[in-house]
């Protein structure tokens, strides 16, 4: 496993000093405000000292001549009331999914750890078996939609998530579609081998009506709430499905919140 990042002290605290400039040299105000705050905050800290970056803060070096950090990976977004904007970002931020580098939004949806993840896309590889065509409902950047092989088509609400899934795999048929709002039909789904779906808590009620009225013959179920999938379940049970299988997926430590995947079929 790679090692985990870190940044020792000092070279996080040039970072912070180098987003007081960039702030700092802006003619917006809101962002001159900014600057004095982070530098206040700098300030405050302990055995923290501007020991790269002070002398150009006296003598106005220009920033290309002070020594960048060894690994200067980091991104400051703000929100100031109209959703996140990122400030800084020296290095274009990646999540790796299936092998793919996709690039990671403000905010964006992952699983909370690698191996349950893991288990996740193995339970939807598995019981999506042997399809050659499959859709993903939910599917955010990706998890299970970079991880199914034939022809697959992904539908997900977040326009940064879409982006970043059309640029990370141009064969893969991204749709910005709100699946609340507008689920996929009953045609939709038909013309498909398999449906995967990982909605949020609420779960996917309308959705889950248009997918026990299809004939799509194997569904893999992702929750992260019980109850709303087995109210969910239940309308799939009553429109024809069977519940092959049901698995826990414990990737919240000390924490009685549960992860689960299912499979369906008819």
């Amino acid at each position: 496993m790679e090692e985990p990042f870190r940044l020792s002290r000092q070279e996080a605290l040039d970072a912070w000093w180098k987003i007081f400039d960039a702030l700092a040299e802006s003619k917006s105000k809101d962002d001159q405000d900014l600057a004095k705050r982070i530098a206040a905050f700098v300030k405050d800290m302990p055995m923290m000292t501007r020991t790269t970056v002070v002398q150009r803060d006296r003598e106005r070096m220009p920033l290309e001549q002070v020594r960048e950090p060894t690994r200067d990976r980091a991104r400051l977004s703000i929100d100031r009331g109209f959703g996140s904007e990122t400030l800084y970002e020296p290095i274009p931020v990646t999540i790796t999914l299936s092998g793919i580098p996709v690039a990671f939004p403000v905010g964006a949806f992952l699983q909370a750890t690698e191996d349950g993840e893991a288990a996740l896309i193995a339970c939807v590889k598995e019981a999506v078996g042997d399809s050659q065509s499959s859709v993903d409902l939910f599917a955010g950047l990706g998890t299970f939609a970079l991880a199914l092989s034939g022809k697959v088509h992904a539908a997900e609400a977040s326009r940064d998530a879409v982006q970043s899934l059309k640029r990370a795999a141009p064969a893969i048929v991204v749709e910005h579609r709100d699946l609340y709002r507008r689920p996929l039909d009953v045609r939709e789904i038909n013309a498909v081998g398999a449906a995967v779906l990982d909605p949020p808590r609420a779960g996917a009620e309308q959705q889950v009506g248009a997918l026990a009225a299809s004939s799509v013959p194997r569904i893999a179920y992702v929750s992260c709430n019980p109850a709303t999938f087995a109210r969910d379940a239940k309308l799939l049970v009553d429109g024809g499905y069977a519940l092959a299988w049901a698995r826990p997926v414990g990737q919240f430590r000390w924490s009685t919140h549960v992860e689960l995947a299912a499979c369906f079929s008819r």
